[in-house]
């Protein structure tokens, strides 16, 4: 767990710092130009102060689920690119209570991007929100299987096409997520077990009957071994309780399922 927390805390330090990176190199060759430095911050929000600039669909969550993986007990974002997403705001008039204007993130936020304003009636046109990456520090769950998730999300501000700053944001959901976004944490439980699955989502109803595809060598002869190993990895979310029964193995003329909670998963191979 030490060592996680200090490569965590290695990848926060790199975002932090790298705008004001430098090799002793690139001074020599442009020591006749001005470096372009950009501010950078620390702040703890909520996600439904996000909402002042994004409509409840397309707000900011701290995490996605598209690049989370569960490697050696401990979560990760993997497998994008130069980001993981990019949120233009949906609503660039805003209006700030006073309350609201001194809070960490709207303070920090007004000092980097400068917008004009009028009274308490703010104008972020162009503002656009650059994930680079995501830092989860702890995933929780009610007895009604609905999330909570505290992260560390960090963001690169730009104004249109330019960069205006950065800003660490530690970021917590405080509306619960349904039980559909734990059950997306339970299946990368899952897949990062020995038995080398994937899962798939049925978005295009190929098959009426299920939630999910598995796609792997499960089989009712390996089916406890496979509920075991995921049942060994429960505690990798905070307050999740995982039984044998709550999984089940069912076979009929169109193939062979697992049912977990409402959820019904058919296996192909």
């Amino acid at each position: 767990m030490k060592g996680k927390i200090i490569y965590s805390m290695k990848k926060l330090l790199i975002f932090l710092l790298s705008i004001n990176i430098v090799t002793s190199t690139s001074l020599s060759v442009i020591s006749c130009d001005q470096i372009e430095t950009f501010p950078s911050k620390h702040a703890n929000a909520k996600t439904s102060i996000l909402q002042k600039f994004f409509e409840i669909e397309n707000n900011i969550k701290p995490y996605d689920v598209r690049y989370i993986e569960l490697i050696n007990n401990s979560w990760e974002h993997i497998g994008f690119n130069n980001n993981i997403s990019t949120y233009k705001i949906d609503k660039s008039i805003i209006e700030l209570s006073n309350e609201e204007k001194v809070s960490e993130f709207f303070a920090s936020l007004i000092e980097i991007y400068n917008p004009k304003y009028n009274g308490n009636v703010y104008d972020f046109t162009g503002l656009t929100f650059y994930i680079e990456n995501i830092f989860l520090n702890q995933i929780m769950v009610n007895e009604n299987l609905e999330l909570t998730v505290n992260s560390d999300v960090a963001i690169t501000l730009k104004k249109g096409w330019k960069t205006v700053g950065k800003i660490l944001l530690t970021l917590e959901n405080d509306e619960l997520y349904s039980k559909l976004e734990t059950t997306y944490f339970i299946n990368k439980i899952m897949t990062s077990t020995s038995f080398g699955i994937e899962i798939f989502e049925n978005t295009e109803n190929l098959d009426e009957s299920c939630n999910f595809f598995i796609k792997g060598n499960i089989k009712q002869d390996n089916f406890d071994s496979f509920i075991d190993e995921i049942i060994s990895k429960e505690k990798v979310i905070n307050n999740l309780v995982l039984k044998k029964e709550y999984f089940t193995y069912v076979i009929d003329k169109t193939g062979s399922y697992m049912k977990f909670d409402e959820f019904l998963y058919k296996i192909i191979s």
